[in-house]
């Protein structure tokens, strides 16, 4: 153990009571999720010192990009504030849209299945059933507050309190928790649907016959990509049952680039690419 390095706890626990008990076991400092990443800079700049730590303002001010929001008419603060997600992940735009088309998936094949799991609660409180609801809730919490989906945030974060003290949520609560999933997803989509992504994509024939037109919509993703833009993962898909079978390992490469943001390598296996199909 080394008492000269700061330990910082970082936990869903965000009671005065916690940071106490957190502080008490040794912690240096206390964070709760969802993580503010402007209080995660001041905690950092409080042990760094000055000559390592890039300032807020500058490091801030140089990796904003400014997103591409709807009115604001159109997508309430109070339920999804785009904004405070787009911060929270130091303004890296494309990170948001990617994320927040996951969680809208998520929401669809798995979160949803709160709502249902809390009005078995009425037929069965046993512990397991509680213990089942309330893992999958505060995944469901952590999400929301990560991505600034205030509504279904709050509302999840006082169903989590129920469920830890193996109460049972109210009728209206749980009516509640359903509307801000309805809310919540609407404006996902709205939001989605105003981003810069590919349209009409071309829908290729597959196997190992090329058709010209599948190099021309790959040759098109270079620029896009050397912009950071957000590429619709359905037209990747698509664009990926066109190529050859023997291209389709450097085109899972190349995906992989793209999931991990690092665009240079992503551009470097699409060059490629291109060169292998003009050569076919």
């Amino acid at each position: 153990f080394n008492p000269d390095i700061p330990i910082i706890a970082l936990t869903a626990a965000a009671m005065v009571e916690d940071r106490d008990k957190a502080l008490a076991v040794g912690m240096n400092q206390h964070l709760s999720k969802p993580l503010n990443s402007q209080a995660l800079q001041r905690v950092l700049a409080h042990y760094l010192s000055e000559a390592n730590l890039v300032s807020t303002e500058e490091s801030t001010a140089e990796i904003i990009q400014q997103p591409v929001i709807l009115d604001q008419n159109q997508v309430p603060a109070s339920v999804l504030d785009i904004q405070a997600g787009i911060s929270q992940l130091a303004g890296n735009t494309n990170l948001y849209i990617k994320l927040l088309t996951t969680f809208a998936k998520q929401i669809e094949t798995s979160f949803f299945k709160v709502a249902d799991l809390l009005d078995a609660l009425e037929a069965d409180s046993t512990a397991g059933a509680f213990d089942e609801v309330q893992e999958l809730n505060h995944a469901l919490k952590g999400v929301a507050g990560n991505l600034a989906a205030k509504t279904l945030f709050e509302t999840s974060a006082q169903i989590d309190l129920l469920l830890k003290a193996q109460q049972c949520p109210s009728p209206e609560q749980r009516d509640a928790l359903r509307q801000a999933f309805s809310q919540t997803q609407a404006l996902i989509e709205a939001y989605l649907s105003e981003q810069n992504v590919m349209g009409e994509a071309y829908v290729p024939t597959g196997g190992d016959a090329l058709d010209l037109d599948i190099l021309s919509c790959i040759q098109q993703l270079k620029p896009r990509i050397e912009a950071s833009e957000y590429i619709d993962d359905q037209a990747l898909d698509q664009l990926a049952k066109g190529l050859p079978l023997r291209l389709q390992p450097s085109w899972q490469a190349f995906i992989s680039a793209l999931d991990a943001f690092d665009f240079d390598t992503a551009l470097a296996h699409l060059d490629d690419l291109m060169t292998d199909l003009k050569q076919s």
